[in-house]
């Protein structure tokens, strides 16, 4: 997943967690997550260097 520059999860209508995945996706620079049932932001996110977009809107728990 080192090549993977953008990844969108919108509308997946269900809690997923990112955490265990999101340090292995060292190239992403958009992150769109939204419309999903987030609680919180992953701390793992802080890994993603190169991230230049991420969206979190709409989301809840």
């Amino acid at each position: 997943m080192g090549q993977l520059r953008r990844l969108v999860m919108t509308h997946s209508q269900a809690a997923f967690n990112l955490q265990p995945r999101a340090d292995r996706l060292t190239s992403l620079k958009h992150l769109d997550l939204s419309h999903n049932r987030m609680g919180a932001v992953p701390k793992t996110l802080g890994a993603l260097v190169l991230l230049q977009h991420l969206d979190l809107s709409h989301n809840s728990e």
